[in-house]
């Protein structure tokens, strides 16, 4: 029963994301797609990396938070597609969480991956990333 809930809200979830995107101009006038989410979207796609996939059952066993963003590299990528949107979200999220597990350390390598902020090291948790995001 569990596993149905989360196909069907990995399903919904990448049913807003294709909904959600849309066609800019760009400035050489020709359409560039990209991707607009809410917030809520933005995070619903974090959670859903943190799942077990069919395909890679043990993935619960790894506290490697890479070992997640490989196994849902789709979403990660949709995430990162979405550019600033992404950074202002989970910039204010990571500035004003308490705690950083799992779902943080995935925001921040989106952040870090858009931003290029922490790209070369430097940063080992969510929590080092935002700081060293706050001195760039």
């Amino acid at each position: 029963m569990k596993n149905i809930l989360v196909l069907m809200l990995t399903v919904v979830i990448m049913m807003a994301a294709f909904c959600g995107c849309q066609k800019s101009p760009t400035a050489s006038g020709t359409e560039n797609v990209t991707s607009s989410f809410s917030d809520n979207e933005l995070v619903s796609m974090v959670e859903s990396m943190t799942q077990q996939t069919k395909e890679k059952p043990d993935l619960m066993l790894s506290s490697n938070a890479h070992d997640y963003i490989n196994a849902h590299k789709k979403t990660f990528d949709l995430l990162v597609s979405s550019k600033q949107c992404a950074v202002d979200c989970f910039t204010k999220i990571l500035r004003n969480s308490k705690t950083f597990g799992l779902d943080k350390y995935i925001m921040a390598a989106v952040c870090c991956e858009i931003t290029g902020v922490g790209k070369d090291g430097g940063w080992s948790s969510a929590d080092e990333w935002i700081r060293l995001y706050g001195d760039a």
